[in-house]
């Protein structure tokens, strides 16, 4: 979604090694359950992004 480059590139690579921490957290947490929660995850942070984006362009769905 960002332009391609190394500012962007660096900005998702710091974001994504902060995020590890609370996702592994979370996995051990649903370990047993039966639920994958790195996909849960995903999902919703892509419809976040999607949404952020789709505001920050005022483009309707």
């Amino acid at each position: 979604m960002a332009p391609k480059n190394n500012t962007a590139k660096r900005t998702a690579s710091i974001r994504e090694w902060f995020t590890m921490p609370l996702v592994e957290k979370y996995d051990n947490l649903f370990k047993d359950s039966g639920t994958d929660f790195v996909a849960i995850e995903t999902i919703v942070t892509s419809g976040l992004y999607l949404s952020v984006s789709t505001y920050s362009h005022k483009i309707s769905f």
